[in-house]
């Protein structure tokens, strides 16, 4: 849900998600996200998708790849020797 508003009475509501809507920021502010990373500021990933052409897709990858599952040491070779095109 995301809080919109206001409407006519002049309050806030919550209302579904949309794809147009803005990512919200993971943390309330720089220091919590320091105490959280071990003292590192995380990247700010919107520069990513607004940095270059189909910068949407590559924002999508990045999430992608970071949500699978590692691969064991024989599926990695595999997959490199496959992206490679060996």
């Amino acid at each position: 849900m995301v809080k919109d508003g206001p409407n006519d009475e002049g309050e806030m509501f919550e209302r579904p998600g949309k794809l147009s809507d803005r990512v919200p920021r993971p943390y309330a502010n720089d220091e919590a996200a320091k105490a959280a990373n071990n003292g590192a500021l995380p990247p700010d990933l919107s520069f990513i998708v607004n940095a270059r052409h189909g910068g949407e897709v590559r924002f999508h990858g990045i999430v992608v790849i970071h949500s699978l599952k590692p691969l064991s040491g024989r599926e990695c070779i595999i997959a490199t020797i496959f992206c490679q095109g060996y």
